[in-house]
């Protein structure tokens, strides 16, 4: 019982991204068929670890001679979503799955000819568009709408999620190089060998993602929006300062990222300052960029294209004042 508590929870833990995104809660069924349905890596994740977990129930290991529950439909069961289930979702993550069985938002969106490829519906079929999940309204408020100075925050659910199951599966990685609980790891396997070896890899990178998504959570990037300028909560910058505003990935997805390029001294001053957020190593943080852009946190309560295109308008506005003021100083001259 002792092994299958861990294993079942990282288990739910695989199976809830599958969830969020079968119900339109998240927006891992987009991108398209590029290499398939991102989702079914999950579901294949769940079925291995759920196998996993209730095979532990079924067979008999260390010192016990008999399992914990000896019910032979049960170990059916578990053989069939081990492998059967595995199989099914990275053959349907790789190479085809069939479209009667995605959700009906996804199926309606496919059905107006929207490839799926952003969280929002495209323009053209937005009227064909009748499930909750299509019909969210993404709106951009003008300047004379916006009340400086304004607080864009970081939604941290995700990145508590992340790092949790991060630190989880670096937990069961260490469980499997160390032979802790001993009982579970008494007969050597060829698995066993196996499964060292790949934690023996993925041990690194596993609590690299732990400390980078936990950081994340614990000192979230809020974004605050004044007339001056933008400022983040570990760097800044005015709005004469800023020359280009863009979106890295999908505009109308929490995937998406805003990033900026700033003026080179701008740069040369808070590149260290947003060294969490560079992509460096790995798309992730940790280093500082080697190219002049500042990139704001993933996953802020507006969609990452309306946020781009309120700092588009507030440095342009602001830039227009200042030639207003120039203009107003030279006349009274």
């Amino acid at each position: 019982m002792g092994v299958f508590v861990p294993l079942q929870v990282f288990a739910l833990l695989v199976a809830l991204p599958w969830a969020l995104a079968w119900f339109g809660r998240s927006a891992a069924w987009v991108e398209g068929r590029k290499r398939g349905w991102p989702p079914l890596f999950f579901f294949a994740g769940w079925c291995m670890a759920e196998g996993a977990a209730l095979h532990y129930l079924v067979t008999p290991y260390g010192s016990n001679e008999e399992p914990l529950l000896n019910w032979p439909l049960l170990d059916d069961f578990t053989t069939i979503l081990g492998f059967g289930g595995t199989l099914l979702g990275l053959v349907g993550w790789l190479v085809w799955w069939p479209r009667f069985l995605l959700p009906g938002w996804v199926q309606e969106r496919l059905k107006a000819g929207d490839p799926v490829r952003t969280a929002r519906p495209l323009a053209e079929v937005q009227h064909l568009m009748t499930k909750p999940q299509n019909l969210e309204p993404d709106f951009t408020p003008t300047i004379e709408q916006l009340s400086l100075p304004t607080t864009i925050r970081v939604k941290t659910a995700r990145w508590w999620f992340g790092g949790l199951f991060c630190c989880l599966g670096a937990l069961m990685m260490l469980s499997v190089l160390f032979g802790i609980p001993a009982d579970a790891y008494s007969e050597p396997s060829g698995s066993l060998g196996v499964l060292r070896l790949l934690s023996i890899v993925g041990l690194p990178l596993t609590l690299w993602l732990a400390v980078y998504y936990l950081r994340g959570a614990v000192r979230p990037d809020h974004i605050t929006l004044s007339s001056t300028g933008v400022r983040a909560t570990s760097w800044g910058l005015v709005w004469d300062e800023i020359e280009e505003v863009e979106v890295k990935g999908d505009p109308t997805s929490h995937k998406g990222q805003v990033i900026v390029r700033p003026e080179l001294v701008a740069f040369s001053r808070e590149r260290e300052n947003n060294k969490w957020l560079s992509g460096r190593p790995l798309r992730l943080g940790g280093l500082a960029s080697d190219q002049p852009y500042l990139r704001f946190q993933p996953g802020t309560d507006i969609m990452p294209g309306t946020l781009a295109e309120i700092i588009r308008q507030l440095r342009d506005w602001r830039r227009v004042e200042s030639d207003h003021q120039q203009d107003d100083g030279f006349t009274h001259d």
